[in-house]
């Protein structure tokens, strides 16, 4: 059965990921807007899918798994590394649509996904980086403490700290298995203040915040797993897809500051600044031209 939603935001992203960010995305658009996305299962748009994307005045009309939804907003996220190239039709159509979108330049996704490409662009683009080789399917002769890791992949079991030539070996077993391309990048050197080992890495978006060392590599998406992640990448992720809210109406001119006076002090005609109060007082609007600024005699 066809369910037709209209939202303001979709949030398109595969379901059969294990990564889990969706959830903390959807907590994000609920903060943010009041109301749930509207979810779309990214598998629908990959090559050889049903989903099918098409204008819609000026919107877009999207239509997957069941879900026919008429948006202008389709935040994308979640897609597994070996999976993108099959979603690019779909990132040249939201483009093509005018989709509000950070998730439609395809080229900049290969260049961070594959990422002999991303040493490549490093190299030509002058960014600084730790010297890293490429290998395709290579011996273990052809391969000193450096970090292993797959040329396609997310990380994780597949990336291996390498300080001897046992685990060079063992590293180049587990890509030959695989039937991966991989490389190897010098150490970075870089630490936590806690002491641990940590690689500098950069989302395509800049938008997950770093500080000093090198590049180490390049990420597709910004991270939520780091210490409150929801209100410090989740949130302001969501938000950048979302169109700007009007200006708030403007606020009425200030009246002056109500005063505290002191009453009842005997021979005291009208106050003098920087006096303590003490006893009974009460509040008074700062008075006009007829006496002292926010003082009355009561004597």
């Amino acid at each position: 059965m066809t369910r037709m939603a209209l939202s303001e935001l979709v949030l398109m992203t595969d379901h059969s990921s294990t990564e889990g960010s969706r959830e903390m995305l959807v907590a994000a658009a609920r903060t943010l807007t009041g109301r749930e996305p509207v979810q779309l299962d990214a598998r629908h748009f990959m090559s050889g899918g049903s989903g099918r994307i098409e204008a819609d005045g000026d919107r877009l009309r999207l239509e997957g798994g069941g879900v026919v939804v008429t948006t202008d907003t389709v935040l994308v996220y979640e897609i597994p590394p070996h999976r993108r190239r099959d979603f690019e039709d779909c990132q040249r159509l939201l483009r093509v649509h005018g989709a509000r979108s950070l998730g439609t330049d395809g080229q900049a996704w290969q260049a961070a996904t594959e990422e002999d490409r991303t040493v490549e662009c490093f190299v030509s683009d002058g960014i600084a980086h730790m010297p890293t080789i490429a290998f395709s399917r290579p011996t273990a002769e052809e391969a000193a403490e450096a970090w292993a890791r797959p040329a396609i992949g997310m990380g994780g079991h597949d990336v291996f700290h390498v300080t001897s030539r046992t685990q060079l070996v063992a590293a180049a077993r587990h890509y030959a298995t695989m039937g991966a391309d991989w490389l190897i990048s010098r150490d970075a050197a870089n630490f936590t203040p806690d002491g641990r080992r940590h690689q500098y890495r950069v989302a395509v978006l800049d938008l997950a915040a770093e500080s000093g060392g090198v590049v180490f590599k390049v990420n597709v998406h910004p991270m939520f797993g780091t210490d409150r992640g929801l209100e410090t990448v989740a949130v302001p992720y969501v938000a950048a897809h979302l169109p700007p809210r009007p200006d708030p109406l403007p606020r009425p001119p200030a009246l002056g500051r109500p005063r505290a006076v002191r009453l009842g002090t005997p021979g005291v005609r009208g106050c003098r600044p920087g006096t303590p109060l003490g006893g009974p007082y009460r509040w008074r609007r700062p008075a006009t031209a007829s006496g002292p600024p926010g003082c009355k005699d009561d004597s």
